[in-house]
């Protein structure tokens, strides 16, 4: 039988199993990896770069074993595996991220915090935005760490988790460093931040500390749907003259509340 005739093997696939090259086996680990840091989010999962990218390793994977039978748990790596080699892919991105830092010439800052739904812990996180040259927005996250009550005192909050943390800005300029970010008065330096009085208290004086736009937003409507008052400053309170904004708005609450109890009393029925 010549060498170039067709094998059995070519029509029926064995019934043993081949052991899986370790080349193989690290390009599938370094796609689950990607896919699980990256784009672990649910339904738009699928449209995202890394997991078409795990896919087509799948895919090459079995081409090149077509004529072996193989278990897919085998070429699979753990979940601890993969757990491990999330640490090696940040510090892979974070060098990316330190050689776009390292030519900027200003940068923005934004400082957001907000509470777990499930467990109410507190996490802020601290992210660098940009333009480039096409006028196209850039947004990098930094640090993502929890935050955990230390005082019902706003200033010796702060103090405690920012120190404790290393998120005061004192030591955000020392974390900043390691990204080749430097916040000194020669660079446009700017904080976003949301315009509660912890973060006020942090940003003071250091730095160009921009507020939050949704917060002033919303605070406007607030005002405008269910105050009566508004302090202008310390000394001089103004009439919201929003009677019929509020009229409205009292109306339409009613309404809604009415149609929740209803729906909940025929569902209990």
């Amino acid at each position: 039988m010549g060498c170039h005739q067709p094998t059995v093997r070519d029509f029926y696939s064995s019934s043993k199993t081949t052991p899986i090259p370790s080349k193989l086996k690290l390009r599938v680990t370094q796609a689950c990896t990607e896919f699980c840091a990256v784009d672990g989010r649910a339904f738009d999962v699928i449209t995202d770069d890394d997991f078409q990218n795990l896919a087509k390793v799948l895919f090459d994977a079995g081409r090149s074993l077509y004529k072996s039978s193989i278990e897919i748990k085998e070429l699979l790596p753990h979940s601890t595996t993969v757990s491990r080699n999330v640490t090696r892919l940040y510090e892979e991105y974070k060098l990316h991220l330190v050689n776009i830092c390292e030519q900027l010439n200003s940068f923005c800052l934004v400082v957001d915090q907000w509470k777990e739904s499930y467990t109410d812990d507190d996490f802020q996180n601290l992210a660098k935005v940009l333009f480039d040259a096409g006028r196209s927005l850039y947004k990098s996250s930094i640090e993502i760490k929890e935050l955990l009550p230390h005082s019902t005192t706003v200033s010796r909050n702060v103090t405690c988790l920012y120190e404790e943390y290393k998120l005061h800005l004192v030591n955000i300029c020392e974390q900043l460093n390691s990204f080749c970010l430097v916040v000194d008065q020669w660079k446009e330096s700017y904080t976003v931040s949301d315009n509660e009085p912890k973060m006020l208290a942090t940003f003071r004086g250091y730095c160009i500390r921009v507020g939050c736009a949704d917060h002033y937003l919303n605070k406007q409507l607030q005002h405008a749907f269910e105050s009566e008052q508004l302090h202008v400053n310390k000394n001089v309170v103004e009439k919201v003259d929003c009677d019929i904004v509020q009229n409205m708005f009292n109306q339409i609450k009613k309404v809604v509340c009415h149609i929740r109890r209803s729906h909940q009393q025929q569902t209990l029925s």
